[in-house]
This record gives structure tokens, sequence and C-alpha cells, in this order.
């Protein structure tokens, strides 16, 4: 394994070295431990007699993934990020038969730890305008006890469990009040207790964070070893259907080196694999029916999405993911996101024009019941 060397310099710290390489704390740390001897190893904090740190720079770490596709027909994702805070502009269309409803809004992720996440929304819109209905508005207060949201991750990228539930609990009473404020009914009375009771169940309160139709695209766990070829198919999960377990779909999957533009495009598709029936959905089972109607009908639906990642930590630059299942009334769901990019800001001085890039911000800090 080919690395560099990094020279430490007086008042380097673990974080600053990051900075510089624009490497992750995890990875400077993980590459240097696995390669450096015993008395060298880094913990929480740079040892006094330590001199370099060795290390990959993340492009270099990336080609040799990339040839390694190309040698073995295998793709390793790792799942890396940089400590940073991102902001995406994340679509859901809803489509039910001939009804379609969006909802879009603004998603800011900070990445705190290699696995740790927090989450704010804002800017929302319903059907492409500001929330005018009483329920749309209701849900929209409802969601504002969930962020800041605190996410704890698996090594594939999937949401694993919330870190902050004592404080989505603590802020429930004052947005319950001011709800109330605005709104008063017994029909709100009974919408606010469900909404309580979920907030209440930590359990509860993670199964349906992990129904919402962005976060499960967003933490899709893309992060994985992929077995590439023309027969070889993965499985892919979506919750299409409210209340129910999601829809499996049997998928191809293809990765494409888009050099030009430094990007990887990791790419999905494929049709259900589900094994309940149509009826099995119709009825809400969760499993297919242990009494097994003759010639059960089978599901029927497509799955496609694609990501395109940095060449940088495998970042998610943006992606769309769009699944369907042919019932009376088809059921699709449609889920697109692209990272915004601060543009750099121009100044002009005794007529020179300079372009500035925006402050360095890494370290700066609607849907419960139906």
């Amino acid at each position: 394994m080919e690395f560099e060397i990094y020279r430490i310099q007086k008042g380097d710290t673990l974080e600053s070295i990051s900075k510089k390489l624009n490497i992750s704390l995890f990875e400077l740390r993980n590459f240097h431990n696995k390669y450096c001897d015993l008395k060298d190893l880094i913990g929480n904090k740079l040892p006094a007699h330590i001199k370099e740190i060795k290390y990959i720079p993340v492009k270099d770490w990336v080609q040799q993934g990339l040839e390694e596709l190309k040698q073995k027909n295998s793709f390793s994702l790792d799942f890396n990020p940089s400590l940073e805070k991102i902001t995406y502009h994340a679509t859901v269309t809803f489509y039910e038969g001939a009804k379609e409803n969006s909802v879009s809004y603004l998603f800011h992720i900070e990445w705190i730890k290699r696995n740790l996440v927090r989450i704010t929304k804002e800017e929302f819109l319903i059907n492409h305008q500001e929330p005018d209905l009483m329920a749309d508005r209701i849900a929209l207060k409802i969601s504002q006890t969930l962020f800041p949201l605190e996410l704890s991750l698996d090594n594939c990228g999937k949401i694993f469990s919330i870190q902050n539930h004592r404080e989505i609990k603590n802020r429930w009473p004052s947005v319950k009040n001011k709800i109330r404020d605005y709104f008063a009914s017994e029909v709100l009375e009974k919408y606010l207790q469900r909404n309580e009771v979920i907030i209440e169940d930590e359990t509860a309160l993670l199964q349906q964070i992990k129904k919402d139709a962005f976060l499960y695209s967003f933490f899709n766990g893309i992060y994985q070893t992929y077995q590439l070829g023309e027969n070889t198919l993965t499985n892919k999960y979506f919750p299409l259907i409210a209340n129910l377990l999601p829809i499996e779909y049997a998928v191809q999957t293809q990765i494409e080196d888009l050099a030009e533009k430094e990007k990887i495009k990791l790419s999905f598709a494929g049709t259900v694999s589900d094994t309940r029936s149509y009826a099995d959905v119709e009825q809400g089972n969760y499993y297919p029916s242990i009494e097994q109607e003759e010639n059960p009908q089978p599901l029927q639906g497509n799955y496609n999405s694609w990501y395109l990642l940095d060449y940088d930590h495998y970042r998610i630059d943006s992606f769309l993911l769009e699944c369907n299942l042919a019932m009376k009334e088809e059921q699709k769901i449609e889920v697109r996101a692209f990272r915004i990019q601060e543009p750099p800001t121009l100044i002009k001085e005794e007529g020179i024009i300079e372009i500035v890039k925006p402050a360095d911000n890494k370290r700066n800090r609607s849907f419960l019941a139906d």
C-alpha cells in the first residue's frame, strides 16, 4: 500500500491536520494506526513523541477502489464521511392513481462523528407553495419537535438509533402548547395525543423516522461491498405503503466512474420480489398469509435509483429514487435531492475583483402520525 507522510508542525492537532488534508479524523487515525509501529498509535490526541503521520489522499484511495472495480468486478464503498455541514434541496412526490402531492424543503446534515449526524429542516413547501391548509400547518408545527434530530448510523449508512430522544421529549410540551394557542378542537386533541404516544416511546419514534421517504432514501445503506455482474442481484426495500413493512425489490447494481466530473454513479434497477401477494398488501398484511389463496396474484412494480457521489469521501452529491406498486390505484413515490453549493462572493476593491470563498462552516453547529 503506497501512502504519504505528513510531517507534524508546531501547533498541529488531529483536527487541524484532518482539515489540512481533507481527511476525516476516523480515516486519519485508522490508516495511520494500521501501518505504524505500536508505540506510534494515535488515540484521541496526538502523542507528544509523534513526528509524522502516514496517510493516503482521498482521491488516491478512491482510484484504488476504481481499479479494483475494473479488475475484480467488485467495488467497496467505504462509509467514511468528512466532518462538515451540508445542505440539500429535497423533494418527495407521492402518487396515488391520478393524485399527486409533493413536499420540498432544505435538509441540513452535519456529521458530528463518523456514525453520528445532526439534521435540521426548513423552508417547507407543499405542492410548491407554503402550507395553507390547517392540517398541513399543524403537521409542520409538530415536526418542529424533532429538529435538531441526532441519529446514529451503522457502518453501511443506515439509521440505527436516535441519540437525542430526551431532548425531543423535552421540546414536545412547548410545541404542543403553541399549537393549542393557534388551534383548538376535540379532533386536534386526539391528533396531539396520537403524536405524543409516538414521541414518548423511543422505539415507536425510531420506526416512524425510518418510514420517512427522504431519510430512508438518503440513509439507504449504500456503503458496502458490491459484487457486480449480469446475474448478480441484491435486495432493496422501500416503505411505499403506509402501515406496512417495506416492499422488497430485486435489483441489478451498476457503478460508473465519471472521471471528468470526479464523480461515481451508483445505480439500482429491478422489480418487485416481495413474497406477499396482491391480496396481502390490500389487506394490510405484514407477512404472506398462512392460508394461501388459490393462484395468488403476485405483486408487480419497479425500483430505480441512482446516487451521484463525490470522489471526496463518497459524499452524496445528488440522487433520485423512484419505485411503484401496481394496485387498483398505482402507488408510486419519487424522491430527489441535490447538494446546494454556496456561490463565491465577489468583492471589488480599488479596481480589483477578488473571489472570496464562503467561510468554512465544517464545525458549525412533519411527519409523525399520518
